[in-house]
């Protein structure tokens, strides 16, 4: 992988969250119950579009450092999924997934 600035290498970190979050959602939302918590996330995967959007935006006018960004943003996405697969097994319910989606969205 090229190198990448301490700031590109955030924003791909940045990117790659956004997009694992977006999945996590579609993951966890047709498990709750709750109109609410739904709403919640609703919102949190709308925020995590424009997240997405914006990156992206900034990504594509750095010149000469775009795919390593991507990759790093590649990267980072796969292990927010490995880490949500980790924690959302087979027997995890509705309030796992927003427990997860939480403290995701704390971090």
């Amino acid at each position: 992988m090229a190198e990448i600035t301490t700031v590109e290498e955030k924003l791909a970190e940045v990117t790659g969250l956004a997009q694992a979050a977006q999945g996590a959602i579609e993951k966890v939302a047709p498990t709750i119950e709750d109109e609410q918590a739904l709403s919640s996330l609703e919102t949190m995967k709308s925020e995590a579009e424009q997240t997405e959007e914006r990156c992206t935006s900034v990504i594509d006018k750095r010149d000469g450092s775009k795919t390593a960004i991507l990759d790093k943003a590649r990267e980072t996405k796969q292990e927010a999924t490995e880490m949500m697969s980790t924690y959302l097994g087979d027997d995890s319910d509705g309030l796992d997934g927003v427990e997860f989606m939480t403290m995701a969205e704390a971090g």
